[in-house]
């Protein structure tokens, strides 16, 4: 997918439309576990019937009617969502484009979150936390954060030319800040390359208490190497630059290779965590991608 710079107008229509075909489907998938045990609310009494559960008698009640009656509750069924936006260095780097497809994606569930009725929020971050909201409703709120992924998309950051993204990834610190600002359970996407270390033990005790869905953003460098005599490539974390064989057919298969490894076991680590993996390459288009997350989740 090319990410040319378009109106703000045509590309807030473009949002709106796909983003109210995802809402019917993030609030339809079969994250299950937002709707167990807590979540639930007292909605009133009855009299008791032969075969209810002894357990739900309302004794109070049944005391003063002179007759059993039991409690009935009602499922909460208002969904929270968080966001959590990685817009390190790596994710910079100009010839992966992930950042892009990051705050796409980030904006399409933001806004589908919204036309469903849910509150959201964000988590922001480099190598430090740089922005968290908890989840909110409004329109307002809404275009605040909107406007936020919008600004990463022109400028690379939202911080001044003067503060350039940190070293590093804070993964593991948002990850263990999304658990503290969440009051109620969730449903959590983390979008980020997962270029980092220690971030699966946070991961998994987010994973236990909300349903998490980890989508890694892959550059285009990362499904294939270009083919060129040399090439120079620069780590955009260290700075460390490197001229590699990119004519050279073996190196192009190890470094494929070595990718396809990469992600199979982020995979595993994330489905062994308790959360939802989904991967998202340079050319992916994120509604469709989204849609089809969607309705896996409907159909397991």
């Amino acid at each position: 997918m090319v990410y040319a710079r378009q109106s703000a107008v045509h590309r807030a229509t473009r949002l709106k439309i796909k983003a109210m075909k995802l809402a019917t489907g993030m609030k339809s998938g079969a994250f299950s576990s937002l709707y167990r045990g807590r979540g639930i609310e007292f909605a009133g009494v009855r009299e008791y019937l032969a075969g209810d559960d002894v357990r739900s008698i309302d004794w109070n009640v049944t005391a003063r009617m002179g007759k059993p009656f039991i409690k009935q509750f009602q499922e909460e069924r208002e969904l929270s969502v968080l966001i959590l936006l990685d817009c390190s260095r790596s994710m910079m780097y100009p010839a992966r484009n992930s950042l892009h497809l990051a705050c796409e994606t980030a904006s399409l569930v933001l806004l589908a979150a919204n036309f469903g009725g849910c509150p959201a929020g964000a988590v922001i971050f480099d190598g430090a936390v740089l922005f968290s909201c908890a989840p909110m409703m409004g329109m307002r709120h809404t275009l605040s954060l909107l406007s936020r992924f919008d600004s990463l998309c022109d400028a690379g950051s939202f911080l001044p030319d003067t503060a350039p993204a940190r070293q590093g990834t804070a993964l593991a610190t948002a990850l263990s800040g999304a658990a503290k600002i969440l009051k109620r359970r969730a449903l959590v996407f983390v979008l980020s390359d997962f270029r980092c270390a220690q971030w699966e033990k946070p991961f998994a005790l987010l994973c236990s208490r909300h349903d998490v869905a980890a989508v890694k953003i892959d550059g285009a460098f990362d499904e294939s190497f270009p083919f060129a005599a040399r090439l120079w490539y620069t780590d955009p974390e260290t700075g460390f630059t490197q001229s590699l064989p990119g004519g050279s057919a073996r190196f192009r298969r190890e470094w494929l290779g070595e990718s396809q490894t990469r992600k199979a076991r982020w995979q595993e680590a994330v489905v062994s965590r308790g959360g939802y993996p989904l991967a998202l390459n340079a050319d992916a288009d994120p509604f469709v991608s989204l849609s089809r997350f969607f309705a896996a989740r409907g159909e397991a």
